[in-house]
C-alpha cells in the first residue's frame, strides 16, 4: 500500500511541475515591421519524459492581429549566446545575443 502511496504522489507532483514550469517564456520582443514574438522553451525534464522533438515554441502577432504558431524550436548554446532554431519555410532563428528574429537570411530587429 506504501507503494501505491509514494506513486500516487509522485504522478501529482511530476503533474503539479509540468502544468507550472513546463512551458516558459524566454523572449517577448515587439520587432520591425510590426509584429509582436514569444518564445517559449519546454521545461527539459517533460522533453526528456515524453521524447519531444521540440524544445519550445515561437508565436507571432502581427500588427493587423492575424497569429502564427511555430511548434518546432530547438534551441542552442546558454545566456546570451543561446539560439532558438526554428524548423519553418519562413522563419529560421531567433538569435537571443542582439534579440534578432531571421525571415531566411534576412535579420529583423526586436526590442
Amino acid at each position: 500500500m506504501r507503494i501505491i502511496g509514494f506513486l500516487f504522489v509522485g504522478l501529482v507532483a511530476l503533474y503539479f511541475y509540468l502544468v507550472n514550469y513546463g512551458e516558459s517564456v524566454v523572449a517577448e520582443q515587439n520587432c520591425d515591421g510590426g509584429f509582436f514574438i514569444q518564445v517559449n522553451e519546454y521545461a527539459s525534464l517533460g522533453v526528456v519524459l515524453f521524447s519531444s522533438e521540440s524544445e519550445g515554441n515561437v508565436k507571432i502577432t502581427y500588427s493587423n492581429g492575424t497569429k502564427e504558431y511555430l511548434p518546432d524550436v530547438k534551441f542552442i548554446g546558454e545566456g546570451n549566446q543561446k539560439i532558438a532554431l526554428i524548423s519553418d519555410d519562413r522563419w529560421s532563428r531567433y538569435v537571443f545575443g542582439n534579440s534578432r528574429i531571421f525571415e531566411g537570411a534576412t535579420a529583423i530587429q526586436c526590442y
